[in-house]
């Protein structure tokens, strides 16, 4: 349970968003933090409302990866399953070697240059194909490179699996024992869903974006939605409906697994810092999380509308920020989440 918390410091923190929109640097933001039992303080920052939808971008990762472990807990997949046991496009050559683990920790090597063509000029059809034919650029396991492609795949194995398509077993494994219900691959009501600015192919709908249901990064949802999901995580699986993961499954998804694998970059090596699905504290990383003032048990991820989702045990901590700029990467969240951790460690003092 949550005790005295900081409110000097927790106001700080939703001051620090409200001046991002006051200053323009935000167009507009949601701002909600909660413990593992209750919903601590919530706002909506610019032209918007506590109950609209945006589209969540890579923060999608976490969700989708819950369902694929759920693939694992029901015996369906193992992480150490060869993705040629599943598509036979990997049967061959270096992509042999690629395993579920690879795909889930973004050490597959898989190239995709092809895909992200297919989703700019092509269909989801186009970017599903390009995903499972796409050549590896090292060896499996040697290098971090973060890979939207392998979310297509994973999406194939779920279907190859389960005889589900990918956006149908989410559903049912994630978003309805959740009561995730604003929660989808497309706006569940239009005119809830918060424009994209500066959306590729100015399309602020996001409309032909939301038609290829992308999995590694295709979700809207709203803040109270995320809020149920970190709560789960923070209750090790459980939920109000009983659980929707084992604590087994949710130590495995949140712990660092690619300490020690170089991430490939244009401007070198770096550490990588990654777990199944989620980001990790990483000192030392180029494009991974600060450190700031997380915690090693910490857990979370970013998108590319400027949306952060952000988990910390230690302190009894879920943290939803949400916004609406395509590319945006302004300190705001960041500073936010200091002010926030700082705010929940003093009950645990």
């Amino acid at each position: 349970m949550v005790g005295e918390i900081d409110r000097e410091l927790l106001d700080r923190a939703f001051q620090v968003v409200a001046d991002g929109v006051g200053d323009g640097s935000l167009d507009t933001a949601v701002l909600a933090v909660a413990s593992r039992d209750r919903l601590i303080r919530a706002e909506a920052s610019g032209n918007t409302s506590l109950d609209r939808l945006y589209l969540l971008a890579s923060v999608t990762k976490p969700v989708f990866c819950s369902s694929v472990m759920r693939l694992v807990e029901e015996g369906r997949a193992r992480l150490n399953d060869p993705v040629s046991r599943f598509i036979p496009e990997f049967a061959a050559g270096p992509k042999a070697a690629v395993t579920l683990w690879h795909l889930l920790t973004h050490t597959s090597g898989l190239d995709e240059s092809a895909m992200a063509q297919a989703m700019r000029d092509g269909t989801a059809n186009d970017a599903i194909l390009a995903s499972l034919n796409a050549p590896v650029m090292f060896r499996p396991g040697s290098h971090y490179s973060y890979c939207n492609a392998s979310y297509y795949v994973m999406a194939e194995i779920i279907r190859l699996a389960t005889g589900q398509d990918h956006a149908t077993y989410i559903g049912n494994v994630v978003l309805a024992p959740l009561g995730m219900r604003d929660t989808g691959y497309a706006p569940r009501d239009a005119d809830r869903a918060v424009p994209v600015l500066d959306m590729l192919g100015n399309d602020p709908s996001a409309a032909r974006f939301s038609s290829f249901r992308l999995p590694a990064g295709g979700l809207w949802s709203t803040a109270a939605d995320l809020i149920r999901f970190g709560q789960a995580f923070l209750k090790r699986g459980a939920n109000d409906n009983g659980r929707f993961l084992a604590p087994a499954t949710i130590k495995t998804m949140t712990s660092l697994h690619t300490g020690g694998i170089p991430k490939l970059s244009a401007n070198g090596e770096f550490p990588s810092g990654y777990g199944l699905g989620w980001e990790k504290p990483n000192p030392g990383g180029e494009a991974a999380p600060s450190i700031e003032l997380t915690t090693p048990s910490g857990h979370g991820h970013g998108g590319a509308t400027g949306t952060l989702l952000w988990i910390e045990p230690d302190v009894d901590l879920v943290f939803v920020f949400l916004t609406n700029r395509w590319g945006h990467s302004s300190p705001h969240a960041r500073s936010a989440l200091n002010a926030a951790i700082a705010a929940f460690s003093a009950t645990t003092a």
